[in-house]
């Protein structure tokens, strides 16, 4: 008799075991496959966060008002540019062609690359000096500024470059105390200086060199080089007339007249000149500065400063022609002109010396020839001198800004009732140099004296955008013309309200 087996249902059955590993195996098999998909996924997603959403949006081009050039979109403003370099400029050596444009109201300039031994010189390093700009020359702040204040690879100091996009312009003018008038006062001089350029490029009657240079400064201070879509040709003609008076004036200075005159117009031409090369690196433009840059040099007294003849005597130096020189020499430093770099090192080392000389302990002040006597007026030269070189903590300087400050605070009522200027040339020629000097000093001094100049030289424009004379109504200077002082006045009031960008004040050093 057979035993009765129990039916059990197939959902109890136990399986053989080689079956039931066959089935682990499979389950594991999957559920790795699907970690794995999971963790590609999640990898996947990392990365796009990662990569994409770090990578920096495109900043907004900073577009100002009032823009003094004609209002185009970015290409073709770029185009504008490129087509009249090539029409004007098809013979000219190029040093890097490539243009860079930031915004439309942006100047296109072209990059400058020196050669492997010149980009070994000053012109890179970051000295703890003023601004390169103007009539005093100053930081050689390095390479990769660029357009804009970042784009990198212009090759300019980074105070020069600053001035080369309206966005860093309005950040300096801001940090520094600048105003919207300012700005607006500075397009307006420059519009009006082109109204009374000579055909040949000059400025001025009796005076055109040192005019032509000081209208030439006021363009460079705003970026507006040959390349400049509306001042460009302007610009361009004032250079090659300084050119061309290269050595032609008394004992081989770049001047058009004799006496006392020819000193400071060799000065204030050289450094044009020294500027605008920087500026461009245009080839043509190195030779005739590197010549007048020589000739002060060989002019420099023992004392270490200038007399008007440019002799190199023993006499003791002229304070207000020195300063001229000074500032010329400065540009060949930051230049680079390798030939003679160390022959400009030790004349500028020299020139502190005659600086310092002329410092009063007594009273802090800056003399003529000496440091007694009533010429206080050259105070602000002094300490401009001593913050582009080497000397801008020095015990002098510090004095100096005390006596500036004193005199300051004593008188700073510069207008009539009427808002009429009340400087006599003199005093304007001070006001320029006391203006630089402090705005290297910074700090309290600088907002002190900064609320006192700026409004009043603003207001005080005349509607075509040049300055009148002093109410008195008398210049400066037997047998200077009406038509030297116009832009000798309109030229300095307006470096004076370009002092916010054309420079990088020591205390940001």
């Amino acid at each position: 008799m057979k035993e009765d087996v129990p039916h059990l249902p197939e959902e109890t059955m136990v399986l053989p075991p080689t079956t039931k590993k066959v089935s682990d195996k499979a389950a594991k098999r999957n559920s790795t496959i699907v970690s794995v998909i999971i963790h590609a996924l999640l990898i996947l997603i990392g990365l796009y966060v990662v990569v994409f959403q770090s990578t920096p949006k495109e900043e907004v081009a900073f577009i100002p008002p009032d823009r003094q050039r004609p209002s185009l979109e970015p290409r073709k403003l770029e185009m504008k540019v490129r087509v009249n370099q090539l029409t004007k400029r098809s013979s000219r050596p190029r040093l890097q062609p490539r243009m860079m444009v930031n915004a439309p109201s942006d100047l296109a300039l072209p990059e400058i690359k020196h050669d492997p031994k010149a980009t070994k010189n000053k012109i890179q390093k970051n000295f703890k000096t003023m601004g390169t700009s103007g009539f005093g020359s100053g930081v050689g702040g390095g390479y990769g500024t660029g357009m804009g204040g970042g784009m990198g690879g212009m090759g300019l100091p980074a105070s020069v470059a600053d001035r080369c996009s309206a966005a860093n312009r309005t950040q300096r003018m801001r940090k520094s105390g600048g105003r919207a008038a300012s700005e607006k006062a500075v397009q307006k001089a420059l519009a009006w200086f082109p109204t009374k350029q000579n055909a040949d490029g000059s400025f001025g009657e009796k005076y055109k060199v040192a005019m032509t240079g000081l209208a030439l400064l006021a363009y460079l201070g705003h970026c507006e080089t040959p390349d400049s879509p509306v001042y460009g040709e302007n610009v361009e003609n004032m250079i090659n007339y300084l050119i061309s008076m290269t050595g032609k004036g008394q004992n081989g200075l770049t001047s058009d007249t004799g006496g006392h005159g020819a000193s400071y117009s060799h000065g204030i031409a050289t450094y044009a000149l020294g500027e605008a090369f920087i500026m461009t690196g245009y080839p043509e433009y190195r030779e005739p500065f590197l010549q007048g840059v020589q000739r002060i040099i060989s002019g420099q007294n023992t004392d270490g400063g200038w007399v008007y003849a440019m002799n190199g005597g023993n006499a003791n130096s002229d304070t207000s022609v020195s300063g001229w020189q000074i500032q010329a020499l400065k540009s060949a430093y930051l230049a680079g002109l390798e030939e003679i770099e160390s022959d400009v090192v030790e004349a500028l080392d020299s020139a502190m010396d005659n600086i310092k000389r002329v410092h009063s302990a007594n009273t802090g002040g800056f003399g003529y020839r000496g440091p007694d006597g009533k010429h206080k007026n050259l105070t602000g030269m002094g300490v401009f001198a001593l913050s582009m070189w080497k000397n801008a903590k020095s015990a002098e300087a510090r004095r100096g800004t005390e006596f500036l400050m004193e005199r300051t605070e004593e008188d700073h009522n510069w207008t009539d009732d009427k808002g009429n200027l009340m400087f006599e040339n003199g005093q304007l020629y001070s006001l320029y140099y006391d203006t630089q000097a402090l705005f290297a000093v910074g700090g309290r001094d600088w907002k002190k004296y900064n609320d006192w100049f700026q409004e009043t030289i603003t207001d005080a424009q005349l509607e075509d955008g040049s300055y009148p004379v002093n109410k008195s109504g008398k210049h400066h200077g037997g047998g200077t013309s009406d038509a030297d002082f116009d832009v000798y006045r309109t030229a300095l009031y307006t470096l004076m309200l370009e002092v916010y960008y054309r420079y990088l004040p020591v205390v940001d050093m």
